[in-house]
């Protein structure tokens, strides 16, 4: 059940990170374009 709960966390951890790094680069893009 623990390791349920960490993979499961673990995944929400990854997606978030990959949320977080588009941002940043659509950011960085708009930031270079003006």
């Amino acid at each position: 059940m623990f390791s349920q709960f960490l993979r499961r966390h673990a995944a929400a951890g990854l997606y978030l990170a990959c949320v977080i790094a588009a941002l940043l680069s659509a950011a960085s893009m708009v930031a270079n374009a003006q």
